[in-house]
């Protein structure tokens, strides 16, 4: 069961880290920067933007020095601490394992973002 569970932790993390960088590249090819498309009126809307801050665009601001503790080697170590915690736990539920996996996945994503291109693609809003 342990390798079993291992290894399906292993898949949902991966393909989160697909699906979101899959998901990029399609809106930086086809939406312009800053344009929007309306799906559901004003509740749900897809939308091109670099985000170089955290959530919101909070830190874009700072110091090149702070940004990289705060939106880089921060956000590393607490996705390592998840993921010990989830490997080791085995009494997590399994709708809390699939959370956690999916901000694993999110957090790794953005972080081969921020390193690759200086800045996260927000497009959900």
């Amino acid at each position: 069961m342990g390798k079993n569970r291992n290894i399906s932790i292993s898949i949902l993390i991966t393909a989160s880290i697909v699906l979101d960088q899959l998901s990029k590249v399609l809106i930086r090819d086809n939406i312009d920067q800053y344009s929007e498309i309306k799906l559901i009126g004003e509740y749900f809307i897809l939308t091109n933007v670099e985000n170089s801050g955290a959530f919101l665009g909070m830190g874009s601001d700072f110091s090149p020095f702070i940004k990289t503790i705060f939106l880089l080697i921060l956000p590393i170590i607490i996705l390592i601490c998840i993921m010990i915690y989830i490997y080791r736990d085995k009494e997590i539920d399994k709708i809390s394992l699939i959370g956690f996996c999916f901000i694993i996945g999110g957090g790794i994503a953005n972080i081969y973002d921020r390193i690759m291109y200086g800045s996260v693609t927000d497009f959900l809003f």
